[in-house]
């Protein structure tokens, strides 16, 4: 991705010093994302998650330029478990229009650039739970990065045994109580009640991926994403992919002032 393949959209990047939302901006966020949403349940979505748009670890804001609508939303959190500190996104929405675009890899930049602003390490595991194979499928391109390993292995991959114990964490300490299954990487009953977003299962394409969703993950259900960074060039090979320098933040992403 190249400077000019983002032309003509914008990025916030927020975190737990910048100034809360005003309800107008919140209320302008959701309603983007529900007219660039429309067959997904956004309204309902932000009902119960309305948490999702309080002060958090790093809030990405994706806007067109022209107009201002915002067409991307990305949270994530640091979490600590037993095993391991991993960043939790929390979630990534990005409108239907834009779905093949630059876009996520935009927001992806901006995230891990909030990130790591004030000098902070590379998260060792990057963590979603989904019911989304699209949403899977971009985080297991990363997996193409040697010293990285990604949680379940579907379609011939293995996935190193050393780290099932972190998995086992990470999983109960997202959804403690819920019954995790190794095997498939299923967390049931993890939608918390966010069971009417998606209409239909959103395939991806890639047969594996898709038909894993299908034969194992209900609209109750979250599948448990794991992306172990197991070295720092593995971490520096993602960064330089999404052009992230680590001496300095991009002129075309704005940090949100406290």
């Amino acid at each position: 991705m190249s400077p000019g393949d983002v032309a003509g959209f914008d990025t916030e990047i927020r975190d737990r010093t910048s100034a809360p939302l005003d309800a107008e901006t919140r209320h302008r966020i959701v309603d983007d994302l529900i007219a660039g949403m429309p067959t997904y349940g956004v309204a309902d979505y932000f009902r119960t998650k309305a948490s999702l748009l309080d002060p958090q670890d790093v809030t990405v804001i994706a806007r067109e330029r022209a107009g201002g609508a915002c067409v991307g939303l990305a949270v994530g959190g640091w979490m600590e478990c037993r095993s391991t500190r991993f960043l939790h996104v929390k979630t990534m929405l990005i409108g239907e229009a834009w779905h093949r675009g630059p876009v996520l890899r935009l927001i992806w930049r901006a995230l891990f650039t909030g990130l790591l602003r004030d000098g902070a390490a590379f998260p060792p595991a990057i963590v979603l739970k989904t019911y989304n194979p699209k949403s899977f499928s971009a985080m297991r391109a990363f997996a193409g990065v040697p010293d990285t390993a990604i949680f379940p292995a579907i379609g011939g991959e293995t996935f190193p045994a050393a780290l099932m114990s972190a998995v086992r964490d990470i999983a109960a300490t997202l959804s403690p109580g819920r019954v995790f299954d190794e095997r498939t990487g299923v967390i049931k009953g993890a939608a918390d009640g966010v069971t009417g977003f998606y209409p239909t299962l959103p395939l991806c394409g890639k047969a594996p991926i898709d038909g894993h969703f299908q034969a194992y993950v209900t609209p109750d259900d979250r599948l448990l994403g794991c992306l172990f960074v197991r070295s720092p060039q593995a971490a520096e090979r993602i960064l330089r992919a999404f052009f992230v320098p680590r001496t300095r933040v991009k002129d075309d992403v704005t940090l949100a002032s406290s």
